[in-house]
């Protein structure tokens, strides 16, 4: 009884496995031979030439910027990030002041607003920068920027400029260092 319920389930294995790979059981077809599709053979005229061999199409590079920003892993740096305080010579910090940095992988945006020495004769400040980090510092070129002149004249930043910050970052606050005494603090806000 043993040995035939054994034979009973090979058997059964054999014949799903048969059914399943499309070979003939007992001189029949099976469903999956039945809904084969018959390919188009070439012509057996020994008159026609063969054809050529296709080749792989030419391929350009495709420039996929968005992929560096993919699969890299972020900077503890990068953020959108609001001005605290900004301190000039002498540890003063100037009052009303506002700003904004932006720090992306590789790109920077700041703008900043200070009052001016007549109400309507502020200090403002915009800048677009490539960046990258060289140790405690950023090393940053200048894309795009421009401030205002004592006289109320707007002045750009020669493009290419290359500066560095010294930065410390300390959970979420950025400080950025300008001169020995002069920072810009920012706190993220995103």
């Amino acid at each position: 009884m043993r040995f035939r319920i054994i034979s009973v389930a090979a058997v059964s294995v054999l014949f799903l496995h048969a059914l399943a790979t499309g070979q003939t059981v007992g001189g029949k077809t099976t469903p999956a031979q039945d809904r084969a599709v018959k390919l188009p053979q070439p012509p057996q005229d020994k008159a026609t030439p063969p054809l050529p061999p296709v080749l792989d199409p030419a391929r350009s590079p495709v420039e996929r910027r968005d992929l560096l920003q993919r699969f890299t892993t972020p900077h503890p740096i990068e953020g959108f990030y609001r001005l605290r305080h900004m301190v000039v010579a002498g540890g003063a910090t100037v009052a009303s002041s506002r700003g904004y940095l932006v720090l992306g992988q590789r790109h920077l945006a700041i703008q900043l607003y200070a009052p001016g020495p007549e109400p309507e004769l502020a200090n403002i400040s915009a800048a677009v920068r490539s960046y990258k980090v060289v140790g405690d510092k950023l090393e940053m070129t200048s894309l795009l920027g421009h401030r205002n002149k004592d006289n109320g004249d707007i002045g750009f930043e020669p493009l290419g400029r290359v500066t560095q910050l010294e930065f410390l970052l300390a959970g979420s606050i950025l400080r950025l260092h300008l001169a020995q005494d002069e920072y810009l603090e920012f706190e993220r806000i995103e």
